[in-house]
């Protein structure tokens, strides 16, 4: 009788625990939410402090604009730094690297390099800083002699991951597919037939936030298995997420 009882009080633990589990899994995604800018908060885009409060806020991936400051520096900004007292306020990509490295939480730096002839200095000094294994770089169409499929191969041998739009993709696929770099690879929702087949190599990331309907944009991402969206307001996406249950 005793023994009994015994099975029964485990088997009610055992399904508490399950149901809690599915609870729990209900409400999260498979997609990955990258901050646009660092993230929208309290604090500027392209900050230091906005990306430790995306993180804070559970999100594991971030994406920053760079330039490079008045002071000859690598400094995260959008729009260029020309004048020295604005330079001086733009945080340091060094600074974002040596938290990406401490903080094990953030997994991945998307940099954005808004000056193409800055390419090999960020990625250089992303592995001076020690952060170049979370560190994805968009590459562009050409910066001085050196082309877009010359910095693939940059990449491919002093590290970092490249990411692309869907036309430079298509245009270097055959050499990406033979290097086996992981890349990944971002779309606006109007291309999502442009995509070729997801897989452990190519990650897909599209930016719901340009679509005319925005719940079509998310279900149809979660139906074609994209890898990430990429969000200005990750909290309200993941809200949105939560009540499509995707």
């Amino acid at each position: 009788m005793i023994f009994n009882k015994a099975r029964i009080s485990i088997f009610m633990i055992l399904l508490i625990l399950v149901g809690g589990a599915l609870l729990f899994f209900k409400g999260r995604t498979n997609l990955h939410l990258i901050a646009h800018s660092g993230g929208q908060g309290p604090f500027p885009s392209n900050s230091l402090n906005a990306v430790k409060e995306s993180v804070k806020q559970g999100i594991r991936y971030v994406e920053v604009d760079v330039r490079k400051g008045a002071d000859s520096r690598l400094r995260l900004s959008h729009g260029p730094l020309t004048e020295s007292l604005e330079s001086e306020k733009a945080d340091l990509l060094s600074d974002l690297c040596r938290y990406a490295k401490e903080e094990a939480a953030l997994e991945m730096v998307f940099w954005d390099i808004k000056e193409s002839s800055l390419f090999e200095e960020v990625q250089q000094e992303a592995r001076r800083e020690g952060c170049i294994e979370k560190s994805s770089f968009f590459v562009g169409s050409e910066y001085g002699r050196t082309s877009l499929s010359q910095q693939l191969q940059f990449l491919q041998k002093q590290g970092g991951h490249p990411a692309l739009n869907i036309e430079q993709y298509w245009k270097n696929r055959e050499m990406l597919m033979k290097t086996k770099q992981e890349v990944f690879v971002f779309l606006f929702p109007w291309e999502f037939d442009r995509m070729d087949q997801p897989g452990e190599l190519v990650k897909y990331i599209t930016l719901c936030e340009y679509a005319k309907d925005l719940s079509d944009c998310l279900k149809r991402a979660k139906k074609q298995k994209l890898w990430g969206l990429s969000c200005n307001n990750c909290s309200e996406m993941r809200k949105r997420l939560e009540d499509l249950e995707i």
